[in-house]
């Protein structure tokens, strides 16, 4: 409910404090990194009490190795290709205009080169075609799946240093926090939604919940 809340108001006509590290968001000294995510088995789900449907029943899963940046595309990494296809700024993404300055929240907007480093929020559609724009350039790549974000999730030494718990309410310069998995993987909480490729569908065993039985099944 945090994360819907915080959703919803970010995107009204609340205004809400922008809160700029050292007032500009381009200031960056972290690196990204290729990280190696070895093959193991993982939990999915759980068998608690207090869940929704689709979350249950708990089952073990086993994840081939892959590869993954150890931190978030940004506007920064994006540039080029938004370059390359101008027209999406005019409706398709929400958080980038025209002119290139970036939204951080309802009513506020700052320069590219400011905002540059922040995490690129956009619908699983732009992800696609960036990946494909990527791959024609011989960067080979895709959007990773449920299960393997599962594997990269396994190994957290910590879950409170990133930009969430309402320390924000906007993005910040990915890396900041220097919040990452003994695996090497940052912000794989707060800072936004990770897009998977992985359809919507029922862990093995799925049951409708009793009391809310159209939840996950239509």
């Amino acid at each position: 409910h945090q994360e819907t809340l915080i959703y919803m108001v970010s995107n009204s006509d609340i205004q809400l404090p922008v809160t700029l590290p050292n007032n500009d968001y381009s200031k960056s000294s972290v690196t990204k990194k290729i990280i190696t995510i070895p093959k193991r088995k993982v939990i999915q789900g759980s068998n608690e009490t207090f869940l929704w449907d689709n979350e249950s029943p708990e089952h073990i899963i086993e994840v081939e190795s892959f590869k993954v940046d150890s931190l978030p595309i940004t506007w920064n990494d994006m540039k080029e290709f938004l370059e390359e296809n101008p027209k999406l700024l005019e409706k398709q993404i929400i958080n980038i205009n025209t002119d290139y300055k970036i939204r951080v929240s309802s009513s506020k907007w700052i320069d590219f080169e400011e905002a540059k480093n922040l995490p690129a929020w956009v619908p699983l559609e732009i992800a696609q075609l960036y990946i494909e724009w990527l791959n024609k350039k011989d960067i080979k790549c895709r959007i990773m799946t449920e299960e393997e974000f599962d594997s990269m999730s396994l190994n957290l030494h910590s879950t409170k240093q990133g930009n969430l718990n309402f320390k924000n309410f906007h993005a910040m310069p990915v890396g900041y926090y220097n919040d990452y998995s003994e695996d090497g993987v940052g912000e794989l909480f707060g800072n936004g939604w990770e897009l998977t490729n992985s359809q919507f569908r029922p862990f093995p065993g799925f049951k409708s919940m009793e009391i809310y039985n159209e939840y996950s099944s239509d």
